[in-house]
């Protein structure tokens, strides 16, 4: 029974579904715990709730927001990306974080006593590569910070994500305690042999995924501090669909 009670906690701060499950990257410090929930609308995201994770999220008055890490899967058609279009990828995804949650939480750069660390990657990404254009050419010395919209616009029109996991944790940035960690896979690449369709992921489908962490997490955060009869649904005020639709 406690463990259902769980598997709703995490719906209530994250609440997404998926088609398939996704393979360990090696980004979180810990996938022990992670488990399917076949019960609640999440068959395909795994995830782990620390037991007393509502008690200890209560306890957090500042966010220290890790830059989102990527990596492109072994057997992606195309594997190459520069540098600076990873970083600038990057953060744009840090930057959706940042303004849901420094409306009203500190965000602050380093690590401290009551600091809550996020980390995130977008991990097994499966790409393919569009059409080339002059515009794929990024000239020495590029400004990142000074048209971080335009390059970013840019990159996602030069690649196509076919297929994208996202994973992340929650954790205490001063022992690094695990309080939340979930694995969640987006799009499916074409595969004759297994008769498996294309229905590839995009850069706004991504987008919208860390939108809507941010969003349920600032929520759930606002939730922690209130009594349950005070508790706000985090998943009807943010719905999936209607995020994914931007």
């Amino acid at each position: 029974m406690y463990k259902k009670i769980l598997f709703f906690v995490f719906i209530m701060i994250f609440g997404l579904t998926q088609n398939s499950l996704a393979e360990d990257s090696g980004f979180l410090s810990d996938y022990s715990g992670l488990e399917e929930n076949t019960e609640i609308g999440m068959e395909n995201t795994r995830f782990y709730m620390h037991p007393d994770g509502f008690k200890k999220l209560a306890g957090y008055k500042a966010i220290m927001i890790d830059q989102p890490e990527f990596s492109v899967a072994a057997d992606s058609k195309y594997k190459s990306l520069k540098p600076d279009d990873m970083v600038a990828l990057a953060e744009a995804l840090r930057s959706v974080l940042n303004s849901k949650l420094a409306e009203d939480y500190v965000v602050v750069d380093e690590p401290g006593p009551d600091v809550l660390w996020i980390r995130s990657a977008t991990s097994n990404l499966y790409l393919k590569k569009a059409k080339r254009s002059l515009l794929s050419y990024t000239p020495a010395g590029f400004v990142i910070h000074a048209v971080k919209g335009a390059l970013t616009s840019d990159i996602t029109k030069k690649i196509s994500f076919v297929e994208v996991t996202v994973e992340a944790e929650l954790l205490d940035s001063m022992s690094g305690e695990r309080i939340v960690a979930f694995v969640t896979h987006r799009g499916q690449r074409k595969d004759k042999a297994k008769k498996q369709k294309l229905e590839p992921s995009s850069w706004q489908e991504l987008m919208s995924i860390f939108d809507i962490l941010g969003s349920r997490l600032d929520c759930r955060l606002d939730n922690a501090r209130v009594a349950e009869a005070e508790w706000k649904n985090c998943v009807e005020l943010f719905p999936e669909a209607e995020l994914e639709e931007k």
